[in-house]
This record gives structure tokens, sequence and C-alpha cells, in this order.
């Protein structure tokens, strides 16, 4: 596991550390990027599709609207690189389920307080990362001091899966997606605030019903393990059964959903009992409230 922040950057050239530092994670691979994908920094309208160990295929796409400076997510089993396109699509992935706004613009995601609309490439930012076989956790904060400033955490974990659903008539993605950002409907002059934290695009909701607390204190009396947390334990609807239940399908520990209020701030550092570094905490504005791994 490789943990990395603060980074102080401009927004373009953290989007560009993050496919990089994806396409190092052992059996993950960056398969296919726009005519300057692979460029450092990231410009506006600018993409990359990263393939996971087991072959499904997420691309990570810069706007080129009035929302230029944002992101979406698209999901799927397949991409074809030949043709540039999906083969294969999950039919509720981040960008289907957050849609266009009023214009009919395809609304997008940054660390500024409208989706994008306020946000430069150019735009000074700190970014935290945590990547590792099993997946990766991206936090940034826009550092501008017009404002506008807000932050977003997004990640992709595998679920250690609890049993085998890839063979199961309805299907769903191994890998559970972090997305607490906020687009903006310029049309309504609404924001938008996701907090996903177990986000899976097959399902026809758009949260996971799981458990992915972080509540306690840091610290308080200095024999550290007071802040605590548990495993993400992640349910789809794809499996609901006839008393409505989600199915649980699996687990994971990369992230965790900061709930302690006021008795920890951002950037704390979570340790267990041997004081071993476990999270840190990331929450510097309204809409990221997360801890991500750092073991």
């Amino acid at each position: 596991m490789t943990f990395t922040g603060p980074n102080a950057v401009t927004w373009g050239e953290a989007l560009a550390a993050l496919r990089d530092n994806i396409d190092s994670i052992s059996g993950w691979s960056i398969i296919d990027t726009s005519a300057n994908g692979g460029a450092t920094p990231l410009t506006t309208g600018e993409w990359f599709v990263l393939e996971t160990p087991n072959g499904e295929n997420h691309r990570l796409k810069i706007r080129d609207n009035r929302y230029s400076g944002g992101i979406t997510m698209e999901s799927g089993p397949s991409w074809d690189t030949a043709n540039t396109t999906w083969e294969d699509r999950y039919a509720n992935d981040v960008a289907q389920k957050t849609g266009n706004d009023g214009y009919d613009d395809p609304m997008a995601y940054a660390p500024d307080d409208r989706g994008g609309e306020r946000m430069s490439m150019s735009h000074s930012v700190s970014y935290y990362m945590d990547y590792t076989d099993s997946g990766w956790a991206f936090y940034a904060e826009r550092n501008e001091g017009d404002g506008n400033d807000e932050d977003i955490a997004i990640g992709m974990a595998e679920l250690s899966k609890t049993w085998d659903f890839d063979s199961a008539a309805n299907r769903e993605s191994n890998y559970v997606t972090l997305w607490h950002a906020q687009a903006f409907n310029a049309d309504y002059d609404n924001r938008e605030k996701r907090q996903w934290t177990n986000f899976l695009p097959a399902m026809s909701g758009t949260q996971s019903g799981s458990t992915h607390h972080g509540r306690g204190m840091v610290n308080p009396d200095n024999n550290y393990a007071n802040y605590t947390t548990t495993d993400n334990v992640v349910a789809s609807s794809q499996y609901r059964n006839n008393r409505n239940n989600d199915a649980i399908i699996g687990t994971h520990d990369l992230w965790i959903r900061e709930e302690s209020g006021q008795d920890a701030s951002h950037e704390d550092t979570i340790q267990d009992s041997g004081a071993n570094n476990l999270y840190k905490l990331l929450k510097a504005h309204n809409v990221a409230q997360v801890g991500i791994g750092m073991r």
C-alpha cells in the first residue's frame, strides 16, 4: 500500500497523478486515453480508461462543457479500445446517475462549489492518495481562496466477496466506488451534493445498503484505538430477497465514512492500539467526509 499527501499541485496535475498512480498498481492498467489523455497536466475534454485486475473497465472523463473543470466516471465490463467506445456498460454508473442539468448539459464534479463551473485545470489543489492492489482512494481540496473552494473524494475498492455472485442471474461489479463530490445544476442554480460511500454501478439505486462508518474521538486519552471503525459491508439490490433486504456481497476497508462530528478534525490520523496508522481523515470543507487508508 502506498499513501501520499498532501501534494500541492494544479487540478490538471492532480488528475494526471491519479492516472499514473493507478497505472502503477500491480494488476491495474490504463488501456485507452483520449488524444491527450496521457499528458501531464490533463486538460478539459480529456479522458482515460482504467482496467481492474478482473478485466472491468472504468472511464474517468473531464467535461468540456460549462462544467469543464469537472469529472465523471463511467463503468462497465468491457471497453472497445479499437473504436473508443463502450462494448458493454453498466446501466447505473456514476455518470448516468448524475445525468444532465436543465439545459441538457451533462453535469460533473470538482473541488469547487459549482460542479466544475468555477474550476480551472490550473487552479491550485492539495491532494492525498492511497493505492494498493485492491484499489485506490483520492482526495483533493481546492486552494484558491476566492469563496468557491470545496473538496472531493473518489475511489475504487475490490470487494472481498462473501459469495460468488459472478455466476448469479443478475450481474454486479466486483468493485465499489467512493464518490463524495458536488455537482451543480446551472439551470436551477442548485448544488447537488453526493456522498456515495459505497456506490455500485449495476444496481438501480445509488448508495449500497452497507455499513461504512467511522465514529469516535481521536486519542482523547492517549491510549489510541479510540476512534472506532467498521469495515465496509456492502450489499446490492441486484440480489434482493423477499423481505426486501439487499444481499450482502462483500467487504472492504480502503476507506471509511467519517461521522465523528467535531470530535475529529481534517487531517487527523487514526491509529490502532499499537500507534500504527490506519486512516487519514479528510474533510476540509462540506462535501467529502472520509478517512482513507494509510496501511
